[in-house]
């Protein structure tokens, strides 16, 4: 295995990292001693054995998923939480649909930091969340849940539809 300074394109942003650690597109030597060269433009974080990589192949990752895993800062206590979600991807856009609305905690929580930290499989990604709380367009996120779970779980598990949270893959 070979070692190469890391692109900003290439990398998955951590939730421990600053993004005051980037360079001119590079990061930091402290930042890049865990990260090793395995496959074409992928990395390994030796520390947490995961996988960075590129949008397009992070896109392709996610549609091999059912769910995310999410991390979010508590608003109150500054800890992070972390919950499995349903989430729908529409190219390099993602969704997510809270289960009690705009009450549900971690929603509170993104719309105090704006920040969210998505993973699934190998791949973890450190995100700017959009709330989504226009009802014509929370009502097209809904109905891009029942197209990829179903009505009938959508209806079973989602007791408030009044927000969806919007991300950007890099």
């Amino acid at each position: 295995m070979s070692t190469r300074q890391p692109q900003s394109a290439d990398l998955t942003v951590h939730s421990d990292w600053k993004p005051s650690e980037f360079t001119r597109g590079h990061f930091h030597s402290k930042s890049l001693e865990s990260w090793t060269l395995v496959f074409g433009n992928d990395y390994i974080d030796q520390a947490s054995n995961t996988v960075a990589m590129n949008g397009s192949e992070a896109g392709k990752t996610l549609d091999s998923s059912r769910e995310l895993q999410i991390t979010v800062v508590g608003r109150k206590t500054r800890r992070e939480h972390s919950t499995p979600v349903w989430f729908v991807r529409d190219g390099k856009t993602v969704f997510l649909l809270p289960v009690r609305g705009s009450k549900n905690q971690w929603y509170r929580n993104i719309l105090k930091s704006n920040r969210i930290k998505i993973s699934s499989g190998k791949i973890s990604l450190d995100l700017t969340a959009i709330p989504i709380v226009e009802p014509n367009m929370v009502a097209s996120v809904i109905d891009r849940f029942r197209k990829k779970y179903g009505v009938a779980d959508v209806k079973r598990y989602y007791s408030v539809l009044d927000a969806a949270m919007e991300l950007t893959l890099p």
